[in-house]
C-alpha cells in the first residue's frame, strides 16, 4: 500500500482523508483537546447540514477598505475578484486551489496531512474551494483578503483549502477580512503556507457577525531555516 508521502492523485488522497474522518468522526467532549469547544452544541442543534457546492456569486463592495490596495475576494470560499495594484503585480500569482491541483503535485501529501484531526480530514476530503498564492522573489507588499459569505450558505457546511507560497527575500503581510452574512454554518479553512528563505510573513485576521455560525480555521506554516 502506498503511503501518503508516494500518492499524487487528488481523488485518492481526498479518498484517505475521508476514511480517516469517519473513522473518528466528529471530536466529542470526552476528547481533551476539545472538551471546552462549541462544536457538540453546534452540531446537535444543526444535524442536518448539507455540504456547499461551488458557484458564483456576488460580491458585497460596501466591505472593502477606502483605499488603493491588493485585494483578493472570495466569496463563500469561491475566488470571485483578484485585484492587484503598482508595479509588482504581475509578480504576484493566483488561482484556485483545484486548478493548482490540476498543474502541481509537488506539495499534495503535505497538503492533504491530517495528522490524525477529523476535523482537517474532513476538511481534507469535502474542501473543493480555497485558492493558491503565490508571491515571487524580493517583494514587500500587504495584501487585503476578503472572506464573504452570505446567506447563500444558511445551515450548510463550507470547507476551503488554500495554499500560500513566499518565494526567497519576501515580506508578504496578510490581512484577513471577514464578513459574515450568514447564520448556523459550518465553516472549515485549511490555509497551509510555506516561506522561504530571507522571507518574513505577518498575518492579521478581522472577523465580523460569527455569533451563530460555528468556525474553525487551520493554519500551518513552514518557515525555512534562515527565513
Amino acid at each position: 500500500m502506498n503511503t501518503i508521502t508516494d500518492i499524487k492523485e487528488v481523488s485518492e488522497l481526498r479518498a484517505i482523508s475521508l476514511n480517516l474522518f469517519n473513522k473518528y468522526g466528529f471530536p466529542t467532549k470526552k476528547d481533551e483537546d476539545w472538551k471546552k469547544s462549541t462544536l457538540n452544541n453546534f452540531l446537535e442543534n444543526n444535524k442536518k447540514l448539507e455540504i456547499y457546492k461551488d458557484n458564483n456569486e456576488t460580491i458585497y463592495d460596501k466591505a472593502f477598505e477606502n483605499f488603493n490596495h491588493n485585494k483578493i475576494i472570495t466569496v463563500n470560499g469561491l475566488v470571485q475578484k483578484i485585484e492587484f495594484v503598482g508595479k509588482d503585480k504581475d509578480k504576484l500569482i493566483i488561482t484556485t486551489i483545484n486548478e493548482y491541483y490540476k498543474k502541481n503535485n509537488k506539495y499534495l501529501s503535505k497538503l492533504f496531512s491530517n495528522k490524525k484531526n477529523p476535523l482537517v480530514a474532513a476538511n481534507n476530503a469535502l474542501a473543493t474551494s480555497g485558492f493558491y498564492l503565490e508571491i515571487k522573489d524580493n517583494l514587500d507588499l500587504p495584501i487585503i483578503i476578503y472572506h464573504q459569505f452570505n446567506s447563500k450558505i444558511d445551515q450548510m457546511q463550507l470547507h476551503q483549502k488554500n495554499y500560500i507560497y513566499i518565494n526567497k527575500n519576501s515580506k508578504a503581510v496578510l490581512f484577513e477580512k471577514f464578513i459574515n452574512e450568514n447564520i448556523k454554518t459550518f465553516i472549515s479553512i485549511n490555509t497551509n503556507i510555506d516561506v522561504e528563505k530571507n522571507s518574513h510573513i505577518k498575518n492579521y485576521i478581522l472577523n465580523s457577525h460569527n455569533t451563530e455560525n460555528c468556525i474553525f480555521r487551520f493554519k500551518k506554516v513552514n518557515i525555512a531555516a534562515s527565513a
